[in-house]
């Protein structure tokens, strides 16, 4: 009976509902918090991994990270995969042609 209990608690921590939320997890993910019941337990638990290195991050990081989050909750695996791989090509750029690159996608926002 007790491992059931365990069970189910187990399965509670990795899909939360909203209101089981920190107060610091609610603050962190506000930006989400519309669109919470309709993520994936999936993209719950990650957002919950990235809510724990928050505090790790320095301002800039923070602004960056709350402006862009309700963006990118939104996409699909397929999008946020091809996302990943756009970055990981850039970042494999020599840094002049990668600074220029960001430079024409800062001109286009």
């Amino acid at each position: 009976m007790l491992g059931i209990g365990l069970l189910a608690a187990g399965a509670a921590l990795a899909d939360p509902n909203w209101e089981e939320l920190t107060p610091d997890q609610r603050q962190i993910l506000a930006p989400v918090q519309p669109g919470w019941k309709q993520l994936s337990p999936a993209q719950r638990q990650n957002l919950l991994d990235v809510a724990k290195e928050y505090p790790k991050l320095n301002a800039e990081q923070r602004q960056r990270f709350q402006q862009r989050l309700p963006a990118w909750s939104k996409l699909s695996p397929e999008e946020r995969n091809a996302a990943r791989e756009n970055f990981r090509e850039l970042q494999s750029l020599p840094p002049e042609q990668r600074e220029g690159i960001k430079k024409k996608l800062k001109d286009v926002r």
